[in-house]
């Protein structure tokens, strides 16, 4: 189940999405690429800034990225964790991992992400899931084309699943 579908990460309000959802989100785990940043790049300024903002309404935030730690991630705010060295998402150890350390239950939580295949995996163990339009990709290789269509296939799977909810 999703709980939103965003064209970008800076669209995401806590209380707009209460008043919409009824789900108070009190922490979020949060993946990088093709969400907060491009592929291995540096996060974009406006979603520093967004962070900030949701930090600063007392929004718990973790990163749990299936990339190695880079220096990218020195531009966050220090009160978030970055988490890189986990069980590789979808995998349950590691969202749980990053549910103790935000310490907030599941039910007010939330996974933002750009990928049903690894981000959607939080939803197993109940945790809201808010899509986020992937970042246009700056590369066209084989490998990015690949990861794009299985992106987008399971995107539409999970809109056309939930017109039979």
């Amino acid at each position: 189940r999703t709980l939103l579908r965003l064209g970008k990460f800076s669209q995401f309000d806590p209380d707009k999405t209460y008043k919409q959802t009824g789900v108070k989100i009190k922490g979020i785990i949060l993946d990088v690429d093709g969400t907060i940043a491009h592929n291995h790049a540096k996060i974009l300024p406006e979603n520093i800034k967004h962070l900030k903002n949701l930090l600063a309404k007392g929004i718990k935030i973790v990163c749990y990225s299936n990339m190695r730690w880079t220096n990218r991630y020195k531009n966050l705010p220090k009160t978030i964790k970055v988490l890189t060295n986990l069980p590789p998402k979808p995998s349950l150890q590691g969202f749980k991992i990053a549910l103790k350390h935000l310490e907030i239950s599941s039910k007010n939580t939330a996974m933002i992400g750009d990928s049903y295949i690894t981000d959607g995996g939080a939803i197993r163990l109940g945790i809201a899931f808010i899509y986020v339009k992937p970042l246009k990709s700056r590369n066209k290789n084989l490998s990015e084309f690949i990861q794009n269509g299985l992106r987008n296939f399971f995107s539409y799977l999970a809109k056309f699943y939930s017109l039979f909810r």
